[in-house]
């Protein structure tokens, strides 16, 4: 009987080099594995790590969306930390400096007792330099025992050769996965063919060592004894492979290629037939480049078969086509996925499925992640749909508010009040709820006009037998701001009138909106006292609104709060009540995974720190005044500028103060805010006699001070008083506002002093002298134990290690461990 040769197609190699360059993927923080599609880069790095004894996780990356890789980030994180991958996902994808610096705190939370390998596979797709910031901004920070890895088809991360230089990254390059002539002939023998070195020359001249080719080329000998020279590999692909496929296979194929990677149970799903499971066996039994993680019990497809897949796609019927795109998005929804669902929804136009998803999702998630895109599928769904989901345009007409599309929602509103009024599909009961739910909205879109909003209140609560629908009363009642009087105080000389009305206002609010906002109109009253100079009946009105606040888990209230106690503590002089209360702040919030507020604690910091004139420690977007960067609403725009103008002026940016002034007046008209035109013009006569134009300085002044004393507002002039007191005197000397001039000077002489007297020894930046406990916790964490270690070794919790290693981090003006090493080397020498 004749010997059968035996093929193994299925056989990997891996010359010496590739596995030696990999192995040392082990050695630098970050390694970067770039090559082209099908040079075998994902199955190389997988195979040769696969008997590393450690933690090795994977993410793929999918589509450029920026919740995508983050929600892929944290699932991946989630199988080492489910505490600190939940904190993650709540945090929101770190676009900017705070949620950078906030998102590696949490990473630094993780216990790595062993060496951990995250991989991010097929990286390029991000094409955001977000997420590249936020990969650079994790390796410097040396997490002990954490490697990542990036395998792309292309990089363009901008700092890489920075990052190369300073010997935080291993680049591994495409030639580390051609094979030359010799290694060629050594995988053809592993799989079962003897090649003559003619032969193997002749691969390598078709091929250039692209393994992908090699391999189909084998295919493609197997079956005819032959190589053939090709000029497009997925037609050989084709030919060798997808051809000998049966029409079940091939169909099954076309509802699977969406999916880079996917679970049995998703491709039973898009299948909706029985025997995915038989399909997938037959399948990846033919080396079909499907790959099946017996750990994960994920299926990965290979790029060069997806592509080819996706092209066939294309040519189905539209029918056809349609049921898949539809399968798909059912399955996200299934799984709460609302973003991808809508987004197949939208491939096959079906607006209606669509406008049921926004109404699942309540428009958070979705526009939070896409606000460009959840204008679109408003604009594009024909109107017979949207009348048939008017809790959808509830939710839309809400978020257009928000963002300040003011044109837009104004139009909405018009089509929403005919869809309740005429729509022959509602009944008596969900007319007069949408009618009720409607009154709210129109309520909320006459902020800060309180007896406007007063009047719709009324209207809907006598409509409203239940508690709103179109949105999530965990959003902040705030918008962001720290100042509930900030937000309410309208028009000089109608303070106390203004405040009579949201104390009437906010109870009818709250009973339908399950509390939403409580403890508001007790945190404006106090702001109210405080203002005039009466600390006393301001902080027990701080701490009501803060225990409402607390019952109904209105965090931005509570912040509000806490933000009035700790100016009144800076008027006393109390600056280390205001640094503790910040870090308990922040600490609060992160432990009630709050993060939305982590841009409110920014303002507080920003604004008491601009008046301590601590610039260093103001978070860089305040200080460029960039509202874009942050999570806050529109509505609180002015309040950032009453901060960055403050900033403006101890960096003595005079001009510029004034060359903007007038922007921030025009922002404070918007609703208006009083306060915002208030400290402008104080900023403005500041900046005037700083450079020596007193008489614009006085103008300037006059306006604000008959503006704030018709409501006895004295505080902004006490908190300026460093730059503006000259100014006061000689007006108190002309005999302008000369009571109210002197209740200011009565209230910041005290102020004044304590300052002088405390400022060096409780400056934020001069608490160098470590505590005991700190320098433990500090040589530990230099040293590389976790702070998980570290908690062991101290009998202390590990958030108690992360608040008190970011106090050594702040007295020591360090920003890793990494530094914190270095500066104790450096003190040793």
């Amino acid at each position: 009987m004749a010997n059968t040769k035996i093929h193994n197609t299925k056989s990997l190699y891996f010359p010496h080099r590739t596995t030696q360059e990999i192995n040392e993927i082990l050695e630098y923080p970050l390694t970067i594995v770039e090559a082209p599609m099908g040079y075998g880069k994902t199955t190389a790095v997988r195979e040769c790590l696969k008997n590393f004894d450690g933690d090795i996780k994977w993410q793929r990356i999918y589509d450029s969306l920026t919740h995508g890789f983050w929600e892929g980030f944290c699932n991946m994180v989630r199988e080492l930390d489910v505490e600190c991958a939940n904190n993650l996902s709540q945090l929101g994808f770190p676009d900017d400096g705070v949620l950078l610096h906030e998102a590696v705190g949490i990473m630094e939370g993780i216990a790595f007792s062993n060496t951990t390998i995250l991989v991010i596979d097929d990286y390029h797709i991000c094409e955001c330099v977000e997420s590249d910031a936020f990969i650079k901004y994790l390796i410097e920070h040396q997490i002990p025992n954490l490697k990542i890895v990036l395998i792309v088809r292309f990089i363009k991360f901008e700092t890489l050769e920075e990052l190369k230089l300073k010997g935080y990254l291993k680049y591994i390059a495409k030639e580390t996965f051609e094979f030359d002539v010799k290694e060629i002939q050594a995988y053809y023998k592993l799989c079962g063919i003897n090649l003559k070195v003619a032969q193997a020359e002749q691969l390598y001249g078709l091929t250039e060592g692209w393994i992908s080719a090699i391999y189909l080329l084998l295919l493609n000998y197997l079956e005819d004894g032959s190589f053939t020279s090709t000029e497009n590999i997925y037609k050989l692909l084709e030919s060798t492979l997808y051809s000998s496929f049966s029409h079940e296979v091939k169909s099954f194929l076309n509802v699977i290629c969406f999916f880079d990677y996917f679970t049995l149970e998703q491709a039973s799903f898009a299948w909706q037939k029985e025997g995915a499971d038989r399909l997938l066996s037959e399948i990846i039994g033919k080396n079909a480049l499907i790959r099946f993680d017996e750990k994960t019990k994920i299926y990965h497809i290979h790029s060069l078969f997806i592509k080819l897949l996706r092209e066939k796609f294309q040519f189905l019927g539209e029918t056809e086509k349609k049921n898949i795109y539809q399968n798909m998005a059912l399955w996200y929804r299934s799984k709460g996925d609302y973003f991808s669902a809508l987004k197949y929804f939208y491939k096959i136009k079906d607006f209606d499925m669509l406008m049921e998803v926004l109404e699942s999702d309540r428009g958070d998630y979705v526009f939070q992640n896409g606000k460009d895109l959840f204008i679109k599928f408003f604009e594009e769904c024909p109107f017979e749909i949207r009348e048939k989901h008017p809790v959808a345009l509830l939710i839309y007409v809400i978020n257009l508010f928000m963002i300040n599309e003011f044109e837009r929602f104004e139009k909405a509103c018009i089509e929403l009040a005919m869809v309740i009024e005429q729509s022959k599909s509602l009944d008596a009961s969900n007319r007069k709820l949408l009618m009720g739910e409607f009154q709210v909205l129109l309520s909320i879109s006459k902020f800060n006009d309180v007896p406007q909003m007063l009047e719709h209140m009324e209207i809907a609560n006598e409509l409203l037998e239940q508690p709103i629908r179109f949105f999530d009363t965990k959003f902040g009642w705030t918008f962001g701001s720290p100042s509930v009087l900030y937000m309410f105080y309208r028009k000089a000389g109608r303070l106390e009138r203004e405040l009579g009305d949201v104390k009437q206002v906010l109870p009818l609010y709250c009973k339908i909106t399950s509390g939403h906002g409580s403890g508001g109109a007790s945190v404006m009253e106090a702001e109210w006292y405080f203002n005039r100079g009466d600390f006393v009946n301001a902080e027990i009105l701080a701490h009501k609104g803060y225990y409402k606040a607390v019952e109904y888990g209105q965090y931005d209230i509570m912040l509000s709060t806490l933000f009035l106690r700790m100016r009144i503590a800076l008027l006393k002089g109390d600056t280390l009540f205001v640094y503790d209360t910040l870090d308990k702040m922040y600490e609060e919030m992160k432990q009630e995974r709050q993060y939305d507020h982590i841009h409110t604690i920014d303002l507080c910091k920003g604004f008491l720190l601009a008046f301590l004139e601590k610039e260093p420690q103001i978070a860089s977007w305040i200080e460029n005044g960039d509202f874009e960067s942050s999570k806050l609403y529109y509505p609180s725009k002015a309040f950032l500028n009453i901060v960055y103008g403050r900033v403006l002026l101890i960096q003595k940016e005079y001009y510029k103060l004034l060359g903007i002034a007038d922007q921030f007046i025009g922002v404070a008209s918007v609703f208006p805010n009083a306060l915002g035109e208030i400290y402008t013009r104080i900023y403005v006569a500041a900046a005037y006699e700083k450079i020596f134009r007193r008489e614009d300085g006085i103008a300037s002044l006059k306006i604000a001070m008959e503006m704030a004393f018709q409501d006895k507002i004295y505080i902004p002039f006490v908190e300026n008083c460093d730059y503006i007191k000259p100014l006061l005197l000689l007006l108190r000397e002309q005999d302008f506002f000369p009571e109210d001039i002197n209740r200011i000077l009565d209230i910041y002489q005290p102020y004044e002093a304590q300052i002088v007297l405390k400022s060096a020894e409780t400056s934020y930046e001069n608490k160098r002298e470590l505590s005991q406990r700190e320098m433990e916790i500090a040589f530990l964490a230099a040293e590389g134990f976790t702070n998980k270690e570290i908690g062991e070794k101290l009998f202390i919790s590990q958030n108690t290690v992360k608040t008190m290693l970011k106090r050594v981090f702040e007295k020591l003006n360090v920003n890793s461990r990494v530094v914190l090493k270095q500066h104790f080397k450096e003190k040793n020498r």
